[in-house]
């Protein structure tokens, strides 16, 4: 209200000022200046006219430009959504096409880019099945059918890269699988896994304890799996049979972190996999999967509609809400660019008006004289006040209006009132005079008390003057009792001062003290000249060493936990190598027997690492007993043995030469025949391609075959001539 009462009376007196002005100016030609009042007069209107214009076509355009952005976003993102959805219709599309011409088949989608080489190796596998000890099993996608077409995401984005994988029974069977891959099918890029294990394995039994509750839908359960050792394969390596299948992501958080035997929960789009106690890895699925199994022929051409359909119906409801988004964006694209326009002719128009209303001032002055004031400058001032009084302060100003008449009728009220308690009042007189009596007592005994007050007031400066002269001396006390404790502590603690109290704890006498403090002077100062050192410098020097042994505990707490970390580390690897050395035991136990084998004998390792002690233990072909003193053997069989033994032991031994001096000198030509095929047989292992061998003996050869590209025989000259 004072900004609006201020604004009105500034306004009001400038008016008047101008008014004056032109009464003056009328004064000095009447006929001559009303003529440029009026163009004076309308030239201020048309001019504040447009500054009210320019100012809401100032706040138009800044609201019309968000509206813009946001109709220009939204066009963006139904564009996005659109091409996204089309995407996937041709994806779909695509995948009906395959599907009804039978180009879908499961073998073809697992081999991918090399499915011809699959193809291969599939029909080698079969006509070569005499190769094997146990007809390979795969790959193993072929043995796995998808019930429920809805989960063939889920299931790719969990086990698809594992549906190539080949089953081998032994090391034999799986060497000479990737011989084949390797040599004769031409895969490109990285050959199939095989994997070794018990072909011949029941399937497992599957505790229920260990499994999810019963109720929820596993990927078990949508898979049909035609052979036991798929099945085992897919429980030891996917966990397929922890893995639950929910409607949406929300409940697979749920059910992650509520059961503990669920090891990942999948919806339609994403996978949620338990990381620790309480805590999930929630992520989608793989980006553009291709699923390599799929249900039966008619249910993957119902689903792929049913998709197709939806996309379809999808893309039309977007192209609708991309041409409303569009026009949307258009419309409010036009608004800006109309408003734009006439905030250009707007401005220009008041840009006139503002160099019309100046020539018009000027004009009036020239031929009429302003009487001393500037008429011109006065309107200028009073532009802006009746801008903000028409804008601002207009608003205010009603408000405040509303308020005083409501103040207005409430004082009325009022005053009703009050009259209606004049009236009443009169009846009450006898009851008026006996407060008004009550009412002097008080103002009297009023009187006493701020009489008292003052004077305890005084009193209370003077006890308050005294009390911070007392906090005075009390801070200087406190401060010389500091300065002593302080010099007290640089001579002794305070241990050792209780040292000197006599038996009853009391107190030595001022005058015993300093006696005692003169005394520890001269022993100070004696102490001083003996060493050549003042004590200031002694304590500075034990200060140093201080600090120093303090560095020196904070650098041992800190390498304290490296310390630990490396500790650990030497258990874990001490804890593998241990491990490592069990299977080694084991892998090269099992060579040994092969190699023996080859001459129908049999055999095995035993390690004691513990004691340092390895035994062999080998047992002849027709002989019943096993020996374990290698010494009871004949110099051929010694010589065989000591020569699988090494055979074993090369395997587990990553050494790109192996050299052999004078392996047959003790064997017989059987046993000679033998070994040599071995080790030529052994040195062309496809494992075994990085690594060259040398042979010394001074044995014939000439059964050895000089002529293959991958053996040299370097004979040397005779050291005597015969």
């Amino acid at each position: 209200q004072n900004d609006v009462t201020k604004k009105t009376n500034q306004r009001a007196i400038l008016e008047e000022q101008i008014a004056t002005a032109r009464m003056t100016v009328a004064q000095q030609s009447q006929a001559a200046g009303a003529s440029f009042v009026k163009e004076i007069a309308a030239a201020t209107a048309r001019r504040d006219e447009l500054k009210r214009r320019k100012a809401e076509l100032d706040a138009a355009v800044g609201s019309n430009r968000a509206d813009e952005a946001n109709a220009q976003n939204a066009v963006r993102r139904v564009e996005f959504e659109v091409k996204d959805t089309q995407d996937r219709l041709t994806g779909f599309e695509q995948k009906l096409r395959e599907a009804n011409s039978g180009g879908g088949d499961v073998l073809g989608n697992i081999g991918g880019r090399n499915a011809g080489p699959l193809k291969k190796l599939c029909d080698m596998v079969q006509t070569r099945a005499s190769s094997f000890s146990t007809s390979p099993i795969g790959p193993i996608g072929m043995h796995i059918k998808l019930k429920d077409q809805a989960w063939a995401n889920a299931v790719e984005d969990h086990i698809g890269q594992s549906l190539g994988t080949w089953l081998v029974a032994t090391m034999a069977d799986r060497n000479a699988l990737h011989g084949m891959m390797r040599r004769e099918c031409g895969f490109q890029g990285n050959l199939p896994t095989i994997t070794v294990m018990n072909l011949k394995r029941a399937k497992y039994a599957m505790p229920r304890e260990k499994l999810p509750p019963q109720g929820m839908r596993t990927m078990l359960g949508i898979l049909e799996i035609e052979h036991d050792c798929v099945f085992n394969v897919l429980v030891d390596f996917s966990s397929v049979e922890r893995i639950v299948l929910v409607p949406d992501q929300g409940t697979a958080v749920d059910v992650v972190k509520e059961h503990r035997t669920v090891f990942e929960a999948f919806s339609k789009d994403r996978r949620v996999k338990q990381s620790g106690p309480g805590v999930t890895n929630d992520r989608a699925f793989h980006a553009n999967l291709n699923p390599k199994l799929a249900a039966d022929q008619k249910q993957l051409v119902a689903a792929l509609k049913a998709d197709i359909a939806n996309c379809k119906s999808k893309v039309l409801s977007l192209r609708k809400d991309l041409a409303a988004a569009q026009a949307a964006f258009e419309s409010a694209k036009n608004v800006v660019v109309d408003q734009r326009r006439e905030e250009r002719v707007v401005r220009n128009d008041l840009a006139a008006a503002e160099d019309a209303l100046a020539d018009a001032n000027t004009a009036a002055d020239e031929q009429l004289g302003d009487g001393g004031v500037d008429i011109g400058a006065l309107e200028a001032d009073l532009g802006p006040i009746v801008l903000e009084l028409e804008g601002v302060l207009k608003k205010k100003g009603e408000v405040l209006a509303k308020e005083i008449d409501a103040a207005r009728v409430a004082s009325r009220s009022a005053h009703d009132e009050h009259e209606a308690l004049k009236l009443r009042a009169g009846d009450n007189e006898p009851v008026y005079e006996r407060l008004q009596h009550e009412l002097d007592v008080a103002n009297k005994t009023l009187i006493e008390a701020k009489s008292h007050a003052a004077y305890y007031e005084g009193r209370r400066n003077e006890l308050a003057e005294k009390i911070a002269e007392n906090d005075t001396s009390v801070a200087q006390l406190r401060e010389a009792i500091t300065c002593s404790m302080h010099g007290a502590k640089m001579l002794c603690d305070r241990a050792t001062a209780e040292t000197y109290l006599d038996a009853d704890g009391r107190d030595a006498s001022v005058a015993e003290l300093g006696k005692m403090y003169e005394q520890v002077k001269k022993r100070v100062s004696k102490e001083e000249q003996r060493f050549g050192r003042p004590m200031d410098r002694v304590q500075r020097e034990l200060s140093a060493q201080e600090t120093h042994l303090n560095r020196l505990n904070a650098t041992l707490e800190n390498s304290r936990g490296p310390c630990r970390k490396l500790q650990q580390g030497v258990k874990t690897r001490q804890r593998l190598l241990k491990e490592a050395s069990v299977h080694v035991q084991k892998e090269v136990s099992h060579r040994f027997n092969t190699y023996l084998g080859k001459k129908g004998n049999a055999g095995k390792i035993t390690v004691d690492y513990n004691k340092g002690l390895l035994v062999l233990d080998v047992k002849m072909a027709g002989s019943g007993s096993t020996v374990k003193d290698t010494r009871s053997l004949s110099g051929g069989e010694r010589s065989y043995s000591t020569l699988a033994l090494t055979l074993s032991l090369g395997e587990a031994i990553e050494s790109p030469f192996r050299a052999m001096d004078e392996f047959d000198v003790f064997m017989d030509a059987v046993n000679r025949k033998v070994s040599m095929d071995n080790l030529i047989e052994f040195a062309r292992d496809d494992l075994n391609c990085d690594k060259q061998f040398l042979f010394i003996t001074p044995q014939d050869i000439s059964a050895v075959c000089a002529a293959d590209s991958d053996i040299k025989v370097q004979r040397m000259k005779a050291a005597r001539p015969n």
